[in-house]
């Protein structure tokens, strides 16, 4: 077994995850007055993705990794290995609803082309209806068999959105990803099964 820890915190800034939009006028930036209670390294950040005004419908996304350019490799699965499981978590809360609208954080999924997705890591949807507390979505991609040399990108789904008020205001806030990927190593490393711990943390 081997595992390796690497942390996205957002405390200092996006370190590689990155904001887009489905539909919507929504927009995403780095809080830092907004930290998960779970979320142990110093500092205070997360993503923000915030909705205003009125009667907006808004389907978005965070991102982490470039489909075409990022691998398996890029986040330290040794070459000529093969990618078995991924289990996903990560921490989410609403800490700003002002004539808000019925609104959720959705799946964390990896994809292995633009629009092509691998699998769902985290599935499902947690919907909100007001601000809340944080709290944690966990889930588990198994079956797969990707070389490491394998295109990927993981990105969470939003859907942010405002009621009938020209004041409306709608914040949701993720933090503290983690992910661990189990991958088989080369028979020359001896067929081995092994377990890399990659911990983002500071939310999607």
């Amino acid at each position: 077994m081997a595992t390796v820890g690497t942390n996205y915190d957002f405390n200092t800034g996006l370190m590689a995850w990155s904001y887009g939009t489905v539909s919507g006028t929504s927009t995403g930036t780095r809080s830092t007055t907004q930290e998960s209670t779970n979320d142990s390294v110093a500092g205070t950040g997360s993503l923000a993705t915030r909705d205003t005004g009125k009667n907006q419908s808004n389907v978005n996304f965070w991102e982490f990794g470039t489909v075409g350019t990022y691998t398996w490799e890029s986040i330290g699965i040794p070459a000529g290995s093969q990618v078995t499981q991924v289990v996903g978590a990560y921490d989410w809360r609403c800490s700003e609803y002002a004539t808000g609208a019925s609104s959720s954080t959705r799946e964390l999924v990896l994809e292995t082309g633009p629009g092509v997705v691998r699998g769902t890591v985290v599935a499902g949807t947690a919907s909100y209806t007001g601000t809340t507390a944080w709290a944690t979505r966990t889930g588990t991609l198994s079956g797969l068999t990707d070389a490491s040399s394998t295109t990927l990108r993981f990105r969470v789904r939003n859907a942010v959105n405002t009621g009938n008020s020209s004041s409306a205001a709608n914040t949701l806030n993720q933090d503290w990803v983690q992910l661990t990927i189990t991958y088989q190593a080369t028979p020359a490393a001896g067929g081995q099964k092994a377990t890399m711990t990659l911990m983002m943390c500071g939310g999607m």
